[in-house]
């Protein structure tokens, strides 16, 4: 019996000098690592604060409901413009559009203070105005004007802002510059703006604390 016993032991003892070596092993960047691997901190997105906009469907058409006090702020500032409306969607809009999404809006945390932020394009009878709407802890809101022209018209007859589609790259998310050899990895510890000129060039707007740096990442071929 008391053989038995420190056989026991022995192999007690042996189990014990193996399962600290694979925690060593762990440590190094091993065992532990691999069987159960941390979600990486870029990934790890905050809720965001403040109101959201929500694409509603009416008639079974979409529309878009946004913040009362950002409406007003964006008439505000922009005299004359106003957000498109389903009697806008035309052209490529009409084409490439998916349910429940529109073409023209995006929002997400692109000043990385937390808050929800809104991308909108804004029309008028002969322009056409790409802004942000940044919300703030105290319910405030402010705008920035990051590109706009004049509409006109493609040789298909198309105007530019139906050409247009808005996205959000998420902070920390992998995006490829295709204008580099090769292929240039972007990544952003704040959400990022796209825009894709349909058919024709791909842009990314990041914010540096002061205004939307803009950077081509791809052309159409």
């Amino acid at each position: 019996m008391r053989s038995h016993l420190l056989i026991s032991l022995a192999s007690l003892l042996s189990l014990c000098s193996c399962a600290n070596q694979s925690v060593d092993e762990g440590s190094s960047g091993a065992t532990v690592s691999q069987l159960t691997p941390a979600a990486p901190r870029s990934n790890l997105v905050l809720p965001w604060r403040g109101p959201v906009p929500t694409i509603a469907i009416l008639n079974d058409q979409e529309h878009l409901e946004l913040p009362e006090n950002l409406v007003a702020r964006v008439s505000s500032d922009f005299p004359g413009f106003r957000v498109p409306s389903e009697t806008d969607i035309s052209g490529d809009w009409a084409r490439e559009r998916h349910p429940g999404s529109l073409p023209f809006v995006t929002w997400g945390d692109y000043n990385g203070d937390g808050f929800v932020d809104v991308a909108l394009l804004l029309l008028s009878d002969g322009y056409w105005k790409l802004i942000v709407a940044h919300q703030s802890s105290d319910s405030s809101v402010s705008t920035t004007e990051v590109i706009g022209a004049s509409i006109t018209n493609d040789d298909r007859g198309l105007q530019t802002p139906t050409k247009l589609f808005l996205s959000t790259l998420k902070r920390g998310d992998i995006e490829l510059d295709y204008t580099s050899e090769p292929p240039k990895q972007l990544t952003y510890s704040a959400d990022a703006l796209k825009v894709l000129e349909f058919e024709n060039e791909e842009y990314l707007y990041h914010w540096n604390g002061a205004r939307y740096d803009e950077l081509l990442i791809s052309t159409y071929e």
